[in-house]
């Protein structure tokens, strides 16, 4: 009987093994999909700038002022994800998530701050998520996902339904904020 046991134990460790490897095959196929998208994603905002911006900081960082706000968000995303921070990008970022008019580019901005910020636990950018968040002229969607930054930066989880209902639009910000949460953060 102990030998039976034996070769069951077998069969069991091949089926998690194989189970194993399909869902890590999955994962890598998912991550693949990802960057994909995230490149597409790229291409389209730049167009034909997509490969100076790749290739030339100074070209992503010329391209910061350009009047198609398409292109400056491809700027900021080639200068995050390619070239890495700096201080005076830093501080483009913050200007944009204050002052510009573009949700889009302002959301893109704050992503780069958060990236940048990730899980730093930094007072300034915490300081500048709950303005962001505590400023009910701003969009809800921008004080949302800046909500959500404030979990990232800190490095404290976040909930998952939290985080499914802002990506999904679901959030609301006078009902779903913790302020007392928010509070803690600073």
């Amino acid at each position: 009987m102990e030998e039976f046991q034996i070769g069951g134990h077998m069969e069991q460790d091949q089926v998690f093994s194989d189970a194993e490897a399909k869902f890590l095959q999955s994962l890598e196929s998912l991550e693949l999909s990802v960057s994909e998208l995230k490149n597409r994603h790229f291409a389209a905002l730049a167009g034909p700038l997509a490969e100076s911006l790749l290739q030339h900081r100074e070209q992503a960082e010329a391209a910061l002022a350009d009047s198609d706000s398409k292109v400056k968000r491809a700027a900021i995303l080639a200068i995050v994800d390619h070239w890495g921070s700096s201080p005076p990008f830093e501080e483009y970022c913050i200007t944009t998530l204050f002052l510009d008019r573009d949700t889009d580019l302002r959301i893109t901005a704050l992503s780069a701050l958060t990236k940048i910020y990730q899980g730093s636990s930094a007072k300034k950018a915490i300081q500048i998520l709950i303005e962001v968040l505590r400023n009910d002229t701003n969009p809800e969607k921008l004080r949302a996902l800046a909500y959500l930054a404030l979990f990232h930066v800190s490095g404290k989880p976040v909930d998952p339904t939290v985080r499914l209902r802002i990506l999904r639009g679901q959030f609301l910000i006078a009902a779903d904020v913790d302020w007392s949460l928010v509070e803690s953060f600073s």
